[in-house]
């Protein structure tokens, strides 16, 4: 069975990550927002859709009509311990394109969360790294965007 995090795991996971993008200035005793980082590596539609976390630590995918209803994940290559990593899925003009993931993607209760199927819209998904167990644990998702 996955690993559960707890919501007080969640919010100081989340918090961490806010704070990654602000940065402190002693002149002017305040918080200043970083650069942003870098946009999502671009993946490309196919039936088996690979990653390599070295080149990004988000990644957007638009579905096309080319590769029909549904797809699938593979496991990351080069993930590092520890790392986020953000995925944005997007839906074509015509909708209803379904994922199946990788054996590293973990999910609370076992299951993936079921995706927008609308038309022209996205989901975005966060996952954390986790070396020791060789899995990317499923953080939070936002769909329907």
């Amino acid at each position: 069975m996955g690993r559960q995090f707890g919501i007080h795991s969640a919010i100081h996971l989340i918090a961490s990550n806010l704070l990654e993008l602000l940065r402190f200035n002693d002149s002017t005793n305040r918080y200043h927002v970083k650069a942003p980082p870098e946009p999502p590596a671009t993946l490309t539609d196919a039936a088996t859709i690979a990653i390599d976390a070295s080149a990004a630590k988000s990644f957007r995918l638009a579905f096309t009509a080319a590769v029909g209803n549904s797809r699938t994940i593979s496991n990351p290559t080069n993930l590092e311990n520890s790392q986020t990593y953000m995925f944005i899925l997007v839906q074509d003009a015509i909708g209803s394109r379904t994922v199946s993931w990788g054996d590293k993607f973990n999910f609370s209760g076992g299951s993936a969360p079921i995706l927008t199927t609308t038309g022209n819209k996205r989901d975005i998904l966060l996952f954390r790294y986790d070396a020791t167990a060789d899995k990317l644990d499923h953080l939070a998702t936002q769909g329907n965007l």
